[in-house]
């Protein structure tokens, strides 16, 4: 699989989340309001973003384990942003 590859199938996956999203909320009937707001837009698509880059930093070679990166993207970072620096890195 090749880097662009591996960076489309990873996005692919980031993209299916707010899919779902969607599709949730209109099956609900309402809406969201972030949804209209510009800036849900620009940081979901830097979420798509990361999530090729993260498929590519893998080296992932199927097209499943991108896409399961995409999807798991947001946890990842999440995660990342939970872990608290080593006194060594201070």
């Amino acid at each position: 699989m090749t880097g662009l590859e591996a960076f489309a199938f990873g996005a692919a996956g980031s993209l299916l989340v707010e899919v779902v999203n969607v599709l949730t909320c209109f099956q609900k009937g309402k809406i969201p309001q972030r949804y209209s707001k510009v800036m849900f837009w620009v940081v979901r698509v830097l979420l798509v973003v990361g999530a090729g880059v993260i498929a590519v930093a893998h080296e992932v070679q199927t097209k499943i384990l991108a896409i399961h990166l995409g999807v798991a993207t947001p946890l990842i970072l999440q995660a990342f942003a939970r872990t608290p620096p080593n006194e060594e890195d201070v």
